[in-house]
Parts: C-alpha cells; structure tokens; sequence
C-alpha cells in the first residue's frame, strides 16, 4: 500500500492497494486487501504447515476457509492467498503452488503425463481434499471445471519475513526511498502496527495508514505542483550524525559525591531506562541520580563518540585534571532497544525542534556554522529536544549530536535572520525581474519606481465594489488595495460607477467572482477565474462607493511588498547608510553580501567595518529612496562592479517621473521645432519620414 509495488509475484501488480483489514467477518479472516479494481485478496496465514488431508490437520482447516470463501463469492475475481513461512513442508512451499500454477496458465489444468511421481500424488490428493470440503459445506457434486476454477483463484506464498529473512530485506528496500530514517524502524512499526491491528480487528485505508504513520514517512509529493520550498531559499542546516539518535544510554563526565569519593571526576555509561521503561536517571538543576550513585554533571552526551567531541569543544572541563573512566562491561548492547517508540518520539521530536533553528535555552536565532543538538528532559522541564547556542548549553543538557549551518559563514555577523525568513516569504518582485532580465541578456535592468507611493500610505480612503449576491470587494493593484485621498476615491469610484452604467446599457454589464474578486464584461472572461473555489460565483457590479479604509478591510487585504526585504550596509559608529561606488546599494539575498565584501577589500574598494540592516516594507523602501534621489545618489539593487569600480550590473531605481519627461521630451522638441518655422503641406515632414508633411505628421498634429 505505501510503496504501490507487490512483493507476490503472480498478483495484480498495476492495481493499487486501497484498504486493509485485519480479522475480518470473512472466511478466509486473517486480513483482507482490497484494490482500486473492486477485488479482493483474502489472506490466512499459517507458520508451519505439513501436507496432509486428514479432518484435524492444519492444512485441512486453512483449506476449508478457503473453500467457504470461494462458494460465498462465485464468479468473482477475488484471490484467496495462503501464505506460509519456510518452515511449512516443501510440498506445500514448492509442489502445490507449481500445481496450482498450471492450472492458470492451461484451462484444463496440468498435463499429468509431464507429472513427477510426488507432482501426481500432491495433486490427487488435493483434489480427494477438495471434493471431501465442497461435499461437506453443502456444495453441488464435484466437477472438473468447479475444481479448475478453484484451483486458478488459490494461492500459496512462502514469505520470510523473520530476521534478515529475504523477503524482510526486499521490503525494506522499498519503504527505503519512504521513510525518514532506516527503513528497518518503519518496518518494525509496520509489524507493531499489523499485530495491534489483528487484536483491534482494525481497517486502514492509504490515507489512514500514511496518517498513522507520520511521523515516520517523507512528505507525499504533489503532482504537477511544484514545491514551494524549491523556489523559497533553504535556510535549514544539516546534521552531521544522521539517523534517529541514540536512547538507550547517557554517557556523563560527572564528579561523583557518593558512594565513592576517590574518584570524584568520572567518565562512565550509564542505561537511562529500566526493563519496564521506567527512568532509572534523574537529572535536576546540574545534578544527577541513579540508584545509590549521584553527583554533579560536567559534561552529558548520548553516545561515546559524542562525549569525544563534546570534550574536543570544552577542552577547559578536563585540563590538568584526573579522570577515571570506566569502561562498559555489559556485553553487546540489544540492538532491539534502539527500535522502540521513544527512539522515534525523540527524533521527530528533534526534527521539529530544529526547523526554526531557534535555540531552546534563550529563544533566539542560532546564527553558528556548527551548534549543538541536546535533548532537554531534567526534571520540572517540557521534555524538549532541538538547537542550543554554545553560551547557552547546560551541563545536563544531553548531546545528541551537531548542526552544521553553512550560511552561517556567508552572513553578516549582526543579521537577523528569523526577521528575513519572515518577510522573504512574499515580495522581492523587484529582485526576480532583475533576474529575468539577466536571463534575457540585459545586464542592467531599470526597477521602475513611483514617488506618491510614499504618500500612499498615509492615505485612508479605497474604492468598494458591492455585488448583487451582497458581497464587496475592492479596488486593488498587484493584489495590494489601492489607498486614495478622499476626493480622489469619490473621483475614481465616479467614474468606475459611470462606466458600469454605460456597460449596462449595451447589455454586457460589469461581472465579478465572488471569491477571487476577478471583473469582466463577458462570461467567456468570468468563465476563466472561475472554479478555483467550491464557493465561487459570479454576480452583479451593483454599486461602486468611496470608503474609508477599516481594520477589517486591512486585515482582508494585508500589506504586500514589491520591493522589500532588502539588505543595505550601514556603517556601525555612525548608522549612516554605506554607499559603494557613489551608488546607494541595496541587496536581495543576504548570503553574497560577505563574499562581495570580501572581494572588494582586495581590490582596494572597501574599508573598515560594516553592519547590515533589513528594508522591511515598501513604505520604508520609498523613504529611503526618496531621500536617496534628494541627496543626488543613484540607487541600484543587487549592484555588481568591475574592476575600475563602474557599475556593470543590477537593477537600477528610476522615478517613472522621470521616465516618463524623458519620453516626452523628443516629441515636445520636434514641436517646438516645427513651430519656429513655417512648414508647407507638400513639403518633406520634418521627422525624416520622405513623406509630404500633410501625409505625415500634420495629421498627427491636426487631430
């Protein structure tokens, strides 16, 4: 069910398994599987089974489920599967399931002239068998076909699954590329699972079963959706000891205050947990108890190797000081214990812990290129496992392994990163049309920007469009409401109400969804926003009316960034914005920062130190910008310069103002040019076209 491949050679292989059953109603009662095809596998399982078709066999009774099975549901499709283990007789492991094989590959049955003495006497005792069961189930007489039919819908399966057993080994291999950790504790918790399952008469079908089992599996991926974490920057780090850690015992560097006092700094192994899984250590404000032993904790960590390193990193606790260490001598340690549902707990209790990468001491950001991983379970505490800061770690906390944070590296030291993650989640439009420009080949892009954005925040009124179903939306941009004085959202809902009225008259009136707010004047354009929703509709524009701006419509229509987040360098005494180049630099992803930092102090065109600091929102962004452009500094997003310090890539900042009087500057000058003199109507246009200025540009200048 969970890998869609089957381990039973002969069965339905591209049918997918929905649901499982375990002692079941049925005659056949073990468990029952059922397909996306509407049949059934009915399964009896038996360890040790001998051929022999005598009433108190074993072989007898199993045959008669079947046979009460095969007469309930005549006709069917449905497979009966007896599946045995290798300590069944070979003639039931290899002679029978041949025998039955023929008979689904010959309509007849096999051929007994191709027949070993041993193949004969199977199968003719197979059918005195069959016929005794189908006589006393109350079954019509005996006939060939009632047999062959019978014959083709049984199956005998061998399956080794104790330790190391083959077919342990293969199915591990096929919940490998499924589970989170070694695929031998997803298989153990599968037969936990099926044992619990047989006691409780439980059914799952592949959701349940992948609910139940969550803790354990990767994420089921999507199709044809891809995942939103491939386009979002991974922030996460890595660990250095993979696979569930380690439970079963605690090595401690501890100095013992009782029962032995000679041997005060000791390094020992000591099992954290009794054969009834009860604690047999208690840890509490930097002390430990176990039975007559006690004393106060140095160092604690989950393995010896990790007491190595953990030593390695607090080299201070052992200098010029004696220690005794005692070995274990308890023997190979049961491996059994490390698969128990406290191993699992704690690795996604970890897991979790983690992802944040916030420590579980003090709460903050763990910005270390190698940190510690703990499990956190003293006494009076949530039991807690997940990243600690090195200031931050305590004596008891134990050492599960590190976390290696590669970006840490390539970060300004002062950079609050859990502020970034929050904001990156959304905006940066500015920063991905730098991108796709460079991938047309442009090497400088031009980031359009509109000084009344400035304004706009500051102002309280929007345009609200209600609908005939009586629900109401209202004018946005870029999904961003669109914010107006109050005459200029009178002004603007005016003419929106003039238009829709004209569009009434000709029959083809303003239209909205009710859901996603998507307008149009036909129902081809409407017919292509809709069905995003179950709740989805189309209405109506009844009015459009000037509003003030509420919390309810903020909180319907929450800030959005184009600009913001960005990174820009500040100098540390003085908190002045650097400038690089004369250029004021501002940065979309803050890990090259460093690396380009570092670049420009060899060629000489960086000094001195440098703090970083986040461009929060668009209103901040169109501040800094505005006093930018006041003190005569060109502005460019991620800037990029060659060796004489020029500028030769990156997205500058330009006021569509500006842009948009250079655009019109040509045409006013041609004017003006053609103003100064008096121009004929046949003679040449001005504007080097060849054509007659009357087939030209006067019937531009007329009009």
């Amino acid at each position: 069910m969970l890998s869609s491949r089957s381990l039973l050679p002969g069965l339905p292989e591209a049918e997918e398994i929905t649901s499982i059953a375990f002692e079941t109603s049925d005659p056949v009662d073990d468990f029952r599987v059922e397909l996306s095809d509407k049949s059934i596998i009915y399964f009896q399982a038996k360890r040790s089974l001998s051929f022999s078709s005598l009433p108190t066999s074993e072989l007898y009774d199993a045959l008669r489920q079947c046979i009460r099975q095969f007469i309930k549901s005549p006709g069917n499709h449905d497979l009966l599967v007896l599946a045995v283990s290798p300590d069944a007789s070979s003639r039931v492991r290899e002679v029978l399931p041949e025998l039955l094989d023929r008979y689904r590959q010959h309509q007849d049955g096999p051929d007994t002239t191709t027949l070993n003495k041993t193949q004969e006497e199977t199968l003719t005792q197979f059918r005195d068998l069959i016929s005794a069961l189908l006589s006393a189930e109350g079954h019509p007489a005996w006939s060939p076909d009632t047999f062959a039919s019978f014959a083709r819908s049984l199956n005998v399966f061998t399956f080794d699954i104790d330790t190391s057993g083959s077919h342990e080994v293969v199915a591990q291999l096929l919940l490998e590329p499924l589970s989170k950790y070694p695929s031998s504790l997803l298989w153990t918790k599968l037969i936990s699972l099926a044992l619990d399952a047989s006691k409780k008469r439980r059914r799952f079908d592949r959701g349940g079963l992948r609910t139940t089992l969550k803790s354990y599996l990767r994420p089921e991926p999507t199709v044809g959706q891809p995942d939103p974490a491939d386009e979002q920057r991974e922030w996460s780090a890595t660990f250095t000891n993979m696979g569930p850690p380690s439970v079963a015992n605690d090595v401690l560097l501890a100095v013992l205050t009782s029962p032995d006092s000679d041997r005060p700094l000791t390094l020992f192994q000591v099992a954290r947990f009794a054969a009834d899984d009860r604690a047999r250590v208690r840890y509490k404000d930097g002390m430990f108890t176990a039975g007559v032993f006690s004393g106060k904790v140095l160092l604690r960590a989950a393995t010896w190797a990790g007491m190595a390193r953990l030593i390695e990193l607090r080299p201070e606790v052992t200098t010029e000081k004696t220690v005794t260490i005692i070995e274990p001598n308890e023997g190979p340690q049961d491996e059994s214990f490390h698969l128990t549902e406290r191993q699992i707990a704690l690795a996604s209790l970890l897991e979790s812990g983690v992802k944040g990468l916030e420590c579980l001491r003090c709460g903050r950001f763990v910005l270390q290129e190698q940190a510690l991983t703990v499990e956190i379970d003293e006494d009076g505490h949530n039991h807690q496992a997940g990243v600690v800061h090195d200031r931050c770690h305590r004596p008891c906390d134990r050492v599960l392994g590190t976390l290696n944070n590669e970006q840490a590296r390539t970060l300004p030291s002062d950079f609050d990163i859990p502020a970034w993650i929050r904001l990156e989640k959304s905006g940066q439009g500015a920063s991905a049309s730098i991108k796709q420009a460079k991938r047309l080949g442009h090497r400088l892009a031009k980031i359009v920007w509109n000084p009344d954005n400035e304004q706009e925040w500051t102002k309280n009124w929007c345009v609200e469009i209600e609908l005939a179903s009586g629900h109401c939306h209202y004018a946005t941009t870029r999904g961003k409401l669109i914010r107006l004085s109050q005459s200029d959202a009178r002004r603007k809902s005016a003419e929106m109400q003039t238009q829709m009225e004209a569009m009434l008259r000709t029959g083809r009136p303003f239209q909205m969804t009710t859901v996603s707010g998507k307008m149009g004047n036909d129902e081809t354009v409407i017919d292509l926003h809709k069905l995003k929703d179950a709740d989805e509709e189309v209405s109506f524009v009844r009015a459009v009316r000037a509003v003030l701006v509420t919390r309810e419509i903020l909180r319907r229509y929450p800030p959005k960034n184009f600009y913001a987040p960005l990174l820009y360098l500040i100098d540390p005494i003085t908190e002045d914005p650097i400038d690089l180049g004369g250029v004021r630099s501002f940065f979309s992803d803050p890990t090259i920062v460093p690396e380009l930092i570092l670049r420009w102090r060899k060629a000489g065109f960086f000094k001195g130190e440098y703090s970083a600091r986040i461009i929060g929102s668009d209103a901040e962004f169109d501040r800094m910008t505005t006093r930018a452009i006041e003190e005569g500094r060109r502005i460019v997003i991620d800037p990029e310069f060659d060796e004489q310090w020029f500028l030769c890539s990156g997205g500058e900042v330009e006021n569509i103002n500006v842009l948009l009087n250079n655009a019109r500057r040509p045409a006013l000058a041609l004017v003006e040019h053609r103003q100064a003199r008096k121009i004929g109507r046949n003679d040449p246009c001005p504007c080097g076209s060849g054509k007659k200025y009357k087939r030209c540009c006067w019937l531009t200048e007329s009009s």
